[in-house]
């Protein structure tokens, strides 16, 4: 049998981050290399970060992403909601 769980959800800290506009991104099946260049210069906290990661020090693509999401938790970039929700 299927369970269903309710989460808590993950949103951008606005007193972090200054502009949802500048963090937001398509879905990452449909940007383009160069796309991705030209938002990923808005803030170093697009989500496009996340959602395709590059490669860096010697760390594979979802390396980098999973120590980018961890440094934002850390930062407070991105905070859980305080209830659990569907």
């Amino acid at each position: 049998m299927v369970q269903i769980a309710p989460f808590k959800g993950l949103f951008y800290n606005q007193q972090k981050v200054s502009g949802l506009s500048k963090v937001l991104s398509p879905p990452y099946d449909i940007i383009s290399s160069d796309f991705k260049k030209k938002i990923s210069r808005f803030s170093p906290y697009n989500v496009v970060n996340l959602i395709l990661p590059d490669k860096k020090n010697k760390k594979n693509k979802y390396d980098h992403a999973n120590y980018l999401l961890e440094k934002w938790l850390e930062e407070k970039i991105l905070i859980f909601d305080n209830k659990e929700c569907f």
